[in-house]
């Protein structure tokens, strides 16, 4: 049964500009994603919103629609998630009202798109890269590689972190994931002794253990067992 749902959208057209509230009308029986209404309220030749006024198409990141990539993540009703795994009908009130927000621990660049090359950044800082992998079978189990691998650096675990943002030497869960990945792939040398220094300088030694991440992030990754993984190596020395 069609509803008509009220989705606010927090918009801003640069990151100097002030940020606005714009509300739109969309009427359907809920079985689509945040995503797909985003998708088709930009395809629309003229927008307008509740109040009649005619609004700019708003900006955001997409590119999979499948949960794959991790471009849509935002906050849906104050919870950052990826767009595309949220229907219009779980994510509204009894009154039918969505509130759509980009992620708040990262700068915007318009409406709900962000910048979130500080992830990669901080990843070229910590020397996670692959200079001459090991000659010999994995020591960590292959679903754990597995596991690290399918990490989209989406954003949502620093979202949700007490740490993350308040202490400027944390890089947080993504960053450990991609480590953890490397760490146990890398031949044992000078470029390896760098990167276990440089996680225990941003992540070991400010991790809070929250475990707001593990929560939080959307393809539910192992990141207690990653996160174990990774301290053997780089903190303990350990296989």
């Amino acid at each position: 049964m069609s509803r008509t749902f009220r989705i606010t959208v927090k918009r801003q057209a640069s990151a100097s500009d002030k940020p606005y509230l714009q509300t739109f009308a969309y009427s359907c029986d809920g079985k689509i994603t945040v995503a797909d209404f985003l998708r088709e309220l930009n395809s629309q030749d003229r927008i307008v919103d509740v109040e009649g006024h005619e609004a700019s198409p708003v900006v955001w990141e997409c590119a999979c629609f499948q949960k794959k990539c991790g471009a849509c993540a935002m906050r849906i009703n104050r919870h950052p998630v990826l767009a595309c795994s949220v229907f219009l009908k779980d994510a509204a009130n009894n009154r039918g009202e969505i509130l759509l927000e980009p992620l708040g621990k990262f700068p915007v660049i318009r409406d709900l798109k962000v910048d979130r090359s500080m992830i990669s950044e901080r990843l070229k800082e910590m020397r996670v890269w692959l200079t001459e992998k090991k000659t010999y079978e994995f020591d960590q189990s292959p679903d754990l590689q597995f596991q690290a691998a399918r990490c989209m650096l989406c954003g949502i675990c620093l979202e949700v972190c007490p740490t993350f943002g308040y202490n400027p030497d944390f890089a947080g869960a993504a960053s450990m994931v991609k480590t953890e990945k490397i760490i146990d792939r890398n031949q044992d040398d000078s470029h390896l002794k760098e990167m276990c220094g440089e996680y225990r300088k941003h992540f070991f030694n400010h991790c809070c253990q929250s475990l707001s991440c593990v929560k939080a992030c959307p393809l539910h990754l192992p990141l207690e067992e990653l996160q174990a993984a990774a301290n053997r190596q780089a903190v303990w020395k350990k296989k």
